[in-house]
């Protein structure tokens, strides 16, 4: 419980993915349009129909390409600096009880998410007459995150949230917590205490909480063949099939009728699970490296591109169809009356100090085992148009969630956007979306290619506004140098 509660707050300090919808292809970042613009392999998880889409540059067949990183983290609640402060891990100010009230409110109103998506290696392969082939590995981590508003008060005001209605005081008194006592008499205190007249389940307490948090490692093997032609137009088809490997997951999920919590973490993240009372059979032993999976899944993509006189593009795909079993370390939260508690509070908004001072707190409720859990992927639907000419590129982009996994981007997406060059090896981007997990965002950016297409490198990011406005940041950057053509 107590590393539990450390990521979901430290997920609003400073998120770490959801869904990010063109993945960590920096050539497609800038304008935000992926559907139809993705080829060869940055196609992975997009749409592998574009497969066998020529590449642009004359004879250039197989592409190459290494560490390409993908971050987008957002906010509603803390500013731009703030979220600059938790990705650099610099402590943010100590918080007073008027400002814990405050960030109580502003987490209940405000929603806060983020993707993480690196690309370790890529390859892709067009050849004449039997199709196109591709591989990529990648890690993906996403989080979404929003407080029900007695949560935020109990995380952020603690003890002296209007919850626990009795506070004892070190010389062993009980007093009423009138919600406004000063500061000399709070620092006497040592618990609040819920009376059982008002004390209330888990479940009722964390009611509009909706958290996701989840690391996987995907190796996508992809096809794609043009399988209908005409002198003016032609039909592509491709599917891709990924093998997942889950490194955690959790899940907090009180926005409907049933209460859902569950977790499932790998060593790495240094949870005791020997100290529960009921220890899962889905434990992994005490000796298991850090890295040990903790899950496992199969998914696949589906696409279809339409394409006329290479000039106009109309792409739709389907993406992330199938599960992920969990059977490491498995867990779920034990529904049962919240009675008290010896936190003061969070003082502080820093994302890993936040880590590290809740993780020797008490937690609120028990754990309980259980042997394994599945989830479904985050399937999405997908639908693009674009065309282009020699200089300019435009197209639009929708995708749309086809289930409520908490993976998933909670609204559909849309962008509009495009790319111009003025020279062979000068690309400038630039777009307008919205939806996702985000707010309405200007993405720029920029790329070169030298020699032909035989090496490509840029840098974008997903929202220009972040840099001159203070709230509502989108902290975001897609990079890639080593990105090659032959």
């Amino acid at each position: 419980m107590r590393q539990l509660v450390a990521f979901l707050i430290a997920a609003c300090g400073m998120h770490a993915a959801i869904a990010q919808t063109e993945t960590s292809a920096f050539t497609l970042t800038g304008h935000g349009v992926a559907t139809p613009f993705a080829r060869d392999y940055q196609c992975l998880g997009i749409n592998p129909a574009n497969l066998d889409l020529p590449s642009g540059y004359e004879g250039k067949r197989f592409t190459l390409g290494f560490m390409e990183l993908g971050v987008s983290v957002f906010s509603d609640v803390l500013t731009r600096d703030e979220v600059r402060q938790n990705i650099f891990r610099n402590r943010l100010q100590d918080l007073t009880q008027e400002q814990r009230e405050e960030l109580a409110f502003e987490f209940t109103n405000g929603t806060n998410g983020a993707d993480i998506d690196l690309m370790t290696a890529g390859f892709a392969l067009q050849t004449n007459k039997i199709g196109s082939f591709a591989f990529s590995s990648r890690e993906r981590v996403n989080f979404y995150g929003k407080m029900g508003p007695q949560l935020a008060e109990v995380l952020w005001m603690g003890f002296n949230a209007p919850y626990f209605d009795q506070l004892v005081l070190q010389n062993g008194d009980t007093i009423t917590n009138s919600g406004s006592l000063d500061e000399e008499t709070l620092s006497q205190v040592v618990e609040g205490v819920a009376s059982p007249v008002n004390a209330q389940n888990l479940s009722r307490l964390i009611a509009g909480t909706r958290y996701s948090f989840s690391w996987m490692r995907e190796f996508n093997f992809g096809y794609g063949k043009r399988i209908l032609s005409a002198e003016n137009w032609q039909l592509h088809v491709g599917a891709g099939v990924k093998a997942l490997i889950g490194q955690g997951i959790l899940e907090v999920d009180a926005t409907g009728s049933q209460t859902r919590v569950f977790s499932s973490m790998a060593p790495l993240f240094g949870i005791n699970y020997s100290q529960l009372e009921s220890p899962s059979e889905s434990q992994l032993p005490s000796g298991a490296g850090s890295f040990s999976p903790v899950g496992f899944g199969l998914g696949f993509d589906v696409g279809a591109t339409f394409t006329v006189k290479d000039r106009l593009v109309v792409s739709a795909a389907v993406t992330d169809i199938g599960s992920m079993t969990w059977d490491g370390n498995v867990y779920e939260w034990a529904d049962g009356p919240v009675t008290s508690t010896s936190s003061p509070g969070l003082d502080n908004v820093g994302f890993l100090d936040q880590v590290l001072d809740i993780a020797d707190t008490d937690g609120l409720v028990d754990w309980q085992g259980v042997p394994s859990y599945t989830t479904q992927l985050p399937t999405a639907g997908r639908f693009g148009m674009a065309i282009s000419g020699k200089v300019v590129r435009m197209g639009v982009d929708l995708v749309t969630p086809f289930n409520q996994s908490m993976g998933n981007i909670q609204q559909a997406f849309l962008a509009a956007g495009g790319e111009l060059s003025p020279f062979r090896w000068l690309h400038l981007q630039a777009g307008v979306m919205q939806g996702g997990n985000y707010d309405w965002k200007i993405p720029v950016g920029i790329r070169f290619t030298t020699k032909e297409g035989a090496r490509e490198l840029g840098i974008a990011s997903r929202d220009i506004i972040t840099f001159f406005t203070e709230n509502h940041p989108t902290a975001s950057v897609a990079m890639g140098f080593l990105r090659f053509r032959f």
